[in-house]
């Protein structure tokens, strides 16, 4: 497999391992009296599924863009790329299109065409149609009335019609290391169907010029380059068929058991056979096939062989047109080696890596809303993968654990900085910002601040030395501190709107003030943030706000609000984080949304008790997550006067919290871009409501 590293964005591509040409500079027709370089890379956008394909090639669309196909993708149709030009479709390894679908409804059979278009690169595609059958079907790939197109390391799987056909004046194609095969028997004739003209092996591939009544589009033009293509085991004919089009077939193979015929020249076609291989023979018939009509001016044609291996050099000519020569320069291939190059190399066989270092992040996308931040821990920034992705799409981080109060001062008066010390290093050497994450919080303090039953004096003390001495080390790169996580009680029906905490019995609310106070004079150019889950819930957002606006008016330094924003796919909806974003807003000047992930089942807050199962994951759900934090997005991008930061709770699903088969962040456990990913970089609208949960655990 040859490896493709691919810099999107850049003006001139990297060059393929193995000495192939670079991906923007086709040899053939398609290099000839125009420009075929797919929009040079620019604009890249990865594309997981069939509605973002759509999107991406809006009709008319002329914008340079570059799709990355990631993944299985499948269409209903035939999709119509209507008159788009610049553009690259370039499949990532294992990728794939797919309409496998057997049916009679023409309209849902096919998969890709191409009309209008102008200066397209369909690169390292595998097409997968449902297996050959003559009933007026669509193909795979149909490329009409479109100009400068190049087809590159393709693999064309069991057509329906076809797997690749042409024709309506189409013309500078090249078509170039692709491998047409059908690995389906084919689909029977229909005992109802009698139309004389279909048969019950349909396994014909390739298919340049429909019918001779297309002359006045199509005369003169067609030309296309062939270099290195592998009609495979299983094509019956049409390996091309070929009206009009001056065909060049450069260092092509044959090895199809089953063919009938491979070369079919028909009404003013004029082809070359260059150089190719023809590893058997086809059954009963010979190499090529000639115009069968009887009518004198529709047996136009010139056919060419020349140094091929298994065939003869062969000139053969009708009327008067003269045997064409190659307008463009080649290097051709000795036809001894042919056979293992192509069999190396023809296919969807480029290992593509997607090198994002050109590409905007999401810290890029918002940088005209809010920051982007990322909770990270030893692992993330000590891998130099996760180090460049942290880089690529963030612009602030928290450490997950490693500032808490009970892993940096285990033991009183004994500190451990060695952790957050690393991570504080790496936000300094990159430029990122640093929260703060967390002076105070009941879950996670040390156990010797309150174990041996202090009076309130002895904690203060305990509880002010801790805060400063944590906030003075990292002063010069934590721009803002989460001082108080979690006081507030979940549970509506308390006599107090307080958590039950060790410290809130010891000291009531006034263990709050102190914390802020301690730290405001640690550090007095530091924003200082009271968070806390289920922040949208009606009853405990308007405790929340009275705490802060009570906290304030005695002159307490609470600056923000952090809102962490656990939620999951069945909610909170939009409009209930609209309203807890209004209303703090009242209170405070910075909102930060401090720990974001959405679950996708129907769990959901910052509670440590909870489900890792998760649920089986599908497209639906894969949809419903995108929709969700599509939604999220948009109400914070409405409230960015007040947002200054959000922050995703762990870089990937592999690293969350919650477990990677809760599946709740934008990175999946391989550190790949999920759905969820596109709708909040492309700032797209959710594609479905917000679905009823079907029942809360």
């Amino acid at each position: 497999m040859k490896t493709k590293m691919i810099k999107p964005g850049l003006l001139a591509m990297l060059a393929l391992i193995a000495g192939l040409q670079a991906w923007s500079q086709p040899t053939g027709w398609a290099a000839v009296d125009g420009i075929t370089d797919g929009g040079k890379g620019m604009n890249p956008v990865m594309i997981s599924d069939f509605a973002q394909l759509q999107s991406a090639l809006a009709e008319n669309d002329s914008t340079p863009k570059t799709l990355y196909l990631q993944g299985r993708i499948r269409v209903p149709g035939q999709f119509g790329m209507k008159r788009v030009k610049n553009k690259s479709l370039i499949g990532l390894s294992g990728s794939a299109l797919i309409n496998d679908k057997y049916t009679l409804e023409k309209d849902s059979t096919g998969i890709l065409m191409l009309d209008g278009c102008q200066n397209i690169i369909l690169q390292n595609i595998t097409f997968i149609g449902p297996g050959a059958f003559d009933r007026d079907a669509k193909d795979n790939l149909f490329v009409t009335r479109s100009e400068h197109i190049w087809v590159d390391h393709c693999d064309f799987q069991d057509g329906m019609d076809g797997n690749f056909d042409c024709n309506q004046g189409s013309d500078y194609l090249t078509v170039s290391w692709c491998r047409f095969r059908y690995l389906r028997r084919p689909w029977p004739k229909l005992a109802d169907d009698e139309n004389a003209d279909h048969n019950s092996d349909h396994r014909f591939s390739n298919l340049w010029g429909s019918s001779d009544r297309e002359g006045r589009r199509s005369e003169g033009r067609l030309r296309t380059t062939f270099d290195h293509c592998w009609w495979d085991e299983g094509c019956k004919a049409r390996m091309p068929f070929v009206r009009f089009g001056q065909i060049h077939l450069l260092n092509c193979l044959y090895s199809s058991s089953e063919a009938s015929v491979y070369i079919q020249a028909r009404y003013h076609s004029n082809v070359l056979v260059d150089r190719c291989v023809f590893v058997s023979k086809p059954k009963g018939v010979d190499l090529f096939q000639t115009p069968f009509s009887t009518r004198p001016e529709l047996r136009d044609y010139n056919i060419r062989f020349r140094d091929c291996l298994g065939a003869p050099d062969i000139m053969q000519q009708h009327g008067e047109a003269d045997f064409f020569n190659p307008p463009y320069s080649f290097r051709p291939e000795a036809p001894a080696k042919v056979e293992q190059s192509v069999k190396a190399g023809a296919g969807a066989t480029l290992d593509i890596r997607v090198d994002l270092s050109q590409t905007n992040g999401l810290k890029d996308v918002y940088q005209d809303y809010f920051m982007i931040g990322v909770a990270v821990n030893q692992r993330n920034v000590s891998n130099a993968d996760q180090q460049a992705l942290i880089r690529q799409e963030f612009n602030s981080m928290t450490c997950e654990n490693d500032m808490k109060p009970g892993p940096t001062e285990p033991q009183e008066g004994i500190f451990n900085w060695e952790r957050a010390d690393r991570i504080a290093n790496f936000a300094r050497e990159n430029g990122i910002k640093l929260r703060g994450h967390c002076l105070m919080w009941h879950s996670q303090i040390g156990r010797w601040m309150t174990e041996d039953n202090p009076t309130k004096e002895v904690f203060y003390q305990r509880m002010k030395n801790h805060i400063q001495a944590v906030v003075e080390r990292y002063k010069d790169v934590v721009y803002c501190w989460d001082v108080v996580n979690e006081a507030m009680s979940d549970n509506p029906r308390s006599p107090h709107p307080y958590r039950e905490s060790v410290m809130y019995k010891l000291c009531g609310d006034e263990f709050i003030a102190k914390a802020f106070q301690y730290a405001r004079e640690a550090d007095p150019t530091a924003l200082l943030f009271y968070t806390d889950y289920n922040e949208c819930d009606p009853v405990k957002s308007q405790r929340i706000y009275e705490m802060v606006k009570r906290m304030k008016a005695k002159g307490v330094p609470i600056d923000g609000i952090g809102m962490q924003g656990h939620y999951n796919i069945y909610g909170p909806s939009e409009e209930a984080i609209d309203k807890a974003i209004t209303l703090y807003k009242q209170v405070v000047d910075h909102i930060h949304i401090t720990e974001l992930d959405v679950r996708v089942n129907t769990e959901r807050g910052g509670q440590l008790n909870f489900s890792r199962e998760g649920v089986a994951v599908n497209d639906t759900t894969d949809q419903y997550l995108a929709d969700q934090y599509a939604r999220l997005f948009r109400v914070f991008r409405k409230h960015k006067d007040v947002i200054d930061c959000v922050t995703f709770w762990n870089l990937s699903d592999r690293d969350s919290w919650l477990g990677q088969n809760n599946y709740p962040l934008p990175f999946d456990a391989q550190y790949q871009r999920k759905k969820a990913y596109d709708y909040i970089h492309d700032m797209k609208e959710p594609r479905w409501p917000l679905p009823s949960a079907p029942g809360r655990k």
